[in-house]
């Protein structure tokens, strides 16, 4: 995954759309040209016949057959969302990138931090798990406000030995009332608890801006340098 980085401008087309969670869609594009593609970057897209309306999203699955997956949330009044949860298959989109300094690129010992939609690019890492080397050894910490709002990653996490998963409801309230599961936010401390080794790990953080400065803050708090901390903020 080394050496000069290639950025594409491609047509696509949808050609799936799974229900992943309320108001949560995973769209499957077929790319007409490959991208340069590294798990963890994120990719522009935007419909033809709206050229000036761009958005940003991070690549939830890319497969050698070009096909291109993301996974999205509907975003209130969005004009962009709107549209894209009124497509249907065959719908036409454009695909410029990929993008990101967020990228997996071989470390041994990691750790992801999911807030929301910011599970999208680590669906990417663990379908390039499957299909390159898994790393010596990998946590998942995704938290999400509402248990309806939580992806099932029950296929993507099959055959993967090397990864272990926690989740979390920390919003408080009658949102996660029903979780039976950790209901904290997570930062360095908590990481610890399951983690007590954290200096030997890589950190890949993806979520709101304020999340991803606390928890890099924690972090560097605890002693990890911050060219071992890689984020994506939305």
């Amino acid at each position: 995954m080394a050496g000069k980085k290639m950025i594409t401008e491609t047509k696509a087309k949808i050609i799936e759309i799974k229900e992943e969670a309320k108001e949560i869609r995973t769209f499957t594009l077929q790319l007409e040209k490959k991208i340069d593609y590294n798990p963890g970057e994120f990719i522009f897209v935007w419909f033809p016949e709206q050229p000036e309306i761009k958005r940003a999203y991070s690549i939830a699955g890319y497969s050698k057959d070009n096909l291109m997956k993301l996974t999205i949330q509907k975003v209130e009044e969005g004009k962009f969302t709107t549209e894209l949860f009124n497509a249907k298959k065959g719908k036409e989109i454009i695909v410029k990138g990929s993008f990101g300094s967020m990228k997996y690129e071989g470390e041994k010992k990691i750790v992801m931090l999911a807030a929301g939609t910011g599970i999208a690019p680590f669906m990417g890492f663990m379908d390039y798990f499957k299909t390159m080397k898994c790393p010596e050894k990998a946590y998942l910490f995704y938290s999400f406000k509402h248990p309806n709002k939580k992806v099932d990653l029950t296929e993507h996490l099959k055959g993967i030995k090397c990864m272990e998963i926690i989740l979390t409801c920390p919003k408080a309230g009658k949102e996660c009332i029903q979780w039976n599961g950790l209901k904290e936010y997570i930062d360095a401390k908590v990481m610890k608890r399951f983690i007590p080794n954290l200096n030997e790990f890589t950190f890949f953080l993806c979520g709101s801006h304020k999340l991803v400065e606390e928890v890099t803050n924690t972090l560097i708090e605890e002693g990890i340098p911050e060219e071992k901390i890689k984020h994506e903020k939305f």
